[in-house]
């Protein structure tokens, strides 16, 4: 572990700059998802198909974008990632991942549902497997609940952004931001690339008739909710003791802060006007 922390700060102090965070994000990646395998089975994919044909989300998703003129690229680290306004009016985010072998895809949507099952992660609305660069491989397409949408099933979006957009969170009650803030750290610590930017935040004002979300992932003030999501998966799980996330602050090269976890909390914690 020495060597790796170690081969982690080199990488930051000597990559130029645009590349920082992805060394550190695919290194992190690299390491854990070595220790990740399962049978080469389509079983983990075929119940998110449309119909029976493994591109038949793709296609769609396509066609809606041709006919709607409404796809906004979100970037991303590994693959294109989409808003997509749908012909009804409705919105998804898609995630193309690059080509794998399927059993380190499958472990991708196994981690999605577990974040979903768990109350952190987004709706799966359906997945495509694609060619990939070899026999053995395959492309990823998923196509995903849009965490802020104005919409969603508990009710109305008042507010909703990115770990890194916490300060639009400032005017709401003292006891909802710090719920979120510890949430977001939380379930940031196990993500294999955490930093503010992959996690998300959404403040819904309830339906009254609306279902409510699975105890214990939610704040209620009011008629709102408070909640966070983990997003861009890779399948593999981070480890929150790694040395890199406890260095001391004033020690750590300015790439790597958005690792650490006392800059976290002193990021979300100032952003939101808690201190």
């Amino acid at each position: 572990m020495d060597f790796i922390f170690k081969f982690l700060l080199l990488a930051a102090l000597v990559s130029p700059a645009p590349s920082q965070a992805g060394c550190v994000r695919d290194t992190l990646v690299a390491l854990t998802r070595k220790l990740s395998a399962q049978p080469n089975s389509q079983a983990a994919f075929q119940k998110y198909f449309q119909g029976s044909d493994p591109a038949g989300w793709k296609k769609t998703i396509d066609e809606e974008v041709a006919t709607t003129g409404r796809g906004v690229s979100l970037g991303g680290n590994s693959g294109g990632v989409n808003v997509v306004t749908l012909v009804g009016g409705s919105t998804v985010v898609t995630k193309s991942f690059p080509s794998d072998p399927l059993e380190y895809q499958a472990k991708i949507i196994e981690q999605m549902e577990r974040w979903r099952d768990e109350g952190r992660g987004p709706e799966i609305v359906g997945v495509s497997l694609l060619p990939g660069n070899s026999r053995a491989e395959r492309r990823l397409f998923v196509v995903m609940e849009d965490l802020l949408a104005a919409r969603n099933k508990y009710g109305t979006r008042v507010v909703a952004g990115s770990g890194k957009e916490a300060s639009i969170l400032k005017s709401e009650p003292e006891a909802a931001k710090r719920w979120l803030s510890d949430r977001m750290l939380s379930i940031l610590e196990k993500h294999p690339d955490p930093h503010p930017m992959n996690v998300i935040f959404r403040v819904t004002r309830l339906n009254p008739n609306a279902p409510r979300p699975k105890e214990g992932t939610y704040y209620q003030s009011g008629d709102k909710i408070y909640q966070a999501f983990l997003i861009d998966p890779a399948g593999v799980d981070g480890n929150p003791e790694h040395p890199m996330f406890h260095t001391k602050i004033d020690e750590t090269p300015a790439p790597l802060l958005q690792y650490n976890q006392e800059w976290k909390r002193r990021f979300f914690r100032r952003e939101m006007q808690l201190d």
